[in-house]
Order: structure tokens, then sequence, then C-alpha cells
């Protein structure tokens, strides 16, 4: 299903916007939280919907990410894993991914004898010989 489907669907319920939380590691990977909101009256804000009122969408909003984010980012879950959230805009009829990958980050410093600190910048790997 395309985004554009998507937000037809979740407009013809009256929904503005979605936003899904994701996150995995180790191989285990799981859509957290799913919540909705309907479109503003003129002048006000958006109201968030309680479970009952996005029950018939939740599921499709949690399914919908998971497949995109196999297709897109496929082993996001994988090692040290990511977490994100998918914000459907559905005016807008698009989806952005605030995807953030969990690697570790390598530097290196060095100690002087008076004990002054100096980046060293990327860490680099030496083999002993």
């Amino acid at each position: 299903m395309t985004p554009a489907a998507l937000c037809g669907r979740l407009a013809a319920a009256g929904i503005a916007r979605v936003e899904v939380t994701y996150s995995g590691s180790g191989d285990e990977g799981n859509i957290d939280d799913a919540v909705a909101w309907r479109a503003a009256p003129p002048g006000g804000d958006m109201a968030e919907l309680n479970a009952s009122e996005f029950r018939d969408h939740d599921e499709l909003c949690r399914d919908w990410v998971s497949e995109a984010l196999a297709a897109n980012r496929g082993g996001w879950e994988i090692n040290d894993g990511s977490e994100g959230t998918a914000t459907v805009d559905v005016a807008a009829g698009t989806v952005r991914f605030a995807h953030v990958i969990m690697a570790p980050v390598a530097d290196s410093f060095s100690l002087a004898a008076d004990g002054t600190a100096t980046d060293d910048g990327p860490a680099t790997t030496t083999t002993r010989e």
C-alpha cells in the first residue's frame, strides 16, 4: 500500500495525523505505539483519538510501518538496532520516518603527562605483531 492509499483510508475515518514509534535490537523489532489525531476545527487544535476511536486503524498503521521498515530499512532491528517515529501527515499524503541507527561510535583521545586531553579524532584499528 502506498502512503497515499494509507492516507486515503485514514482521511475517510476523519484522522489527520498518526505517529507510530518503533524500536529494536538483537534481532527483536517492535512497533511500540501508535497515536492518532483528528483534524482540528477552524481556529482549534487537533484532538487525540482515544483507543476505541482509533481501534479500527491502529493495526493498519502498525502493520504499514512494519512493512515500510522491512522494505526500506531491512534489518533495522538487527544487532545494535534502531528506533524511530513514523509520522503520517494525512493531508499531505506523506509519511516521514525519523530513524535513528544505534551503531556504536568510536573515537580516541590522548592524555598528556599533565593530564591535558587531546581529541585524536576517529579511532583507528592497529594490529600488534
